[in-house]
């Protein structure tokens, strides 16, 4: 019984993994967001300054746009794996439910 009551707590549990996981990559994916903003906005830009130290800054703000981006997908990938055991133990509790609880 004890184990029947824990496992229970897994759907719960992993809800609440995957509402923090939807609202983590939301977050990346809006800093994504804004250096791709960024990055337009430099491009934009007619500024008679140093080539190189523009260049230099727009290299970073697209590695940090790349790195968050494969950030956002680990993330993703994560989600994906923890909402693919979450609906296999809806079914089961689904299962459960309508056989020992009507």
């Amino acid at each position: 019984m004890a184990s029947a009551l824990s496992s229970c707590d897994k759907p719960k549990k992993l809800d609440a993994e995957r509402v923090k996981l939807t609202a983590e990559r939301q977050t990346i994916l809006d800093e994504i967001t804004a250096c791709d903003n960024k990055v337009a906005a430099l491009k934009n830009l007619n500024l008679s300054g140093d080539a190189g130290e523009m260049s230099r800054n727009a290299a970073a703000i697209l590695q940090q746009a790349a790195d968050l981006e494969e950030v956002a997908t680990e993330k993703l990938q994560k989600w994906s794996q923890i909402e693919a055991q979450f609906n296999v133990l809806r079914e089961k509790a689904t299962a459960y439910k309508s056989k020992n609880l009507h």
